[in-house]
């Protein structure tokens, strides 16, 4: 019988360096973002099966949404991708000065997007949004949610920016400047997708 022989640490031939097959906080990372694609199937799921029961969309009564304003989240999400992406670049070619002016990029566009958001749920709400109808609770539920992810990612922004500013030689085995720009990949695909559910359709 043919011995099994399993991979091991130290492991070391002419197809193997010996480290780590799998990083352990990448393979989290990846399991948390695929919990995180499947919560959101789950609730455009949802939001399909509650727009096709109903007669209309929105509801009549319901406040006007505002599409032109709600525009501007697109590019400033898009610039913000772009701004963590630079970073990634800095991250690998260990240019501090440039890696701190991109991560402040990337919280002053994150900053710009949550503020249009929260101003559009302040004039929704004055306008009589009511979270207990269908509409408005699920309106309130998706953007909610994504608000909160996005939040996350400025709280994470804000403790790197922190971290590097105290740095004078960078070490080049942080993984959370990737881990984020990812992130932050991932929530620009999905509010892409939900503005053009939500405000395009």
């Amino acid at each position: 019988m043919r011995e099994i022989v399993y991979e091991k640490a130290g492991l070391r031939d002419s197809t193997h360096a010996g480290g780590e097959l799998i990083n352990s906080g990448r393979f989290a990372f990846l399991l948390m973002m695929g919990a995180d694609v499947m919560l959101y199937v789950g609730l455009l799921g949802g939001y399909f099966v509650l727009r096709g029961g109903s007669l209309s969309w929105p509801p009549p009564g319901s406040p006007a949404l505002d599409p032109a304003l709600m525009l501007w989240t697109c590019p400033l999400i898009l610039l913000a991708s772009l701004s963590i992406g630079f970073s990634v670049r800095s991250h690998h070619k260990n240019t501090l000065k440039f890696l701190r002016l991109s991560l402040a990029a990337t919280l002053i566009f994150i900053a710009c997007f949550v503020a249009i958001t929260t101003t559009e749920w302040s004039n929704l709400l004055k306008n009589g949004l009511d979270i207990m109808t269908v509409f408005g609770g699920i309106y309130l539920i998706i953007t909610g949610i994504f608000l909160l992810h996005i939040l996350g990612a400025a709280i994470s922004v804000i403790g790197m920016i922190r971290r590097v500013s105290r740095w004078r030689t960078y070490t080049r085995s942080a993984n959370s400047i990737p881990h984020l720009a990812m992130f932050l990949y991932m929530q620009t695909a999905i509010w892409i997708c939900l503005y053009a559910l939500i405000y395009a359709s």
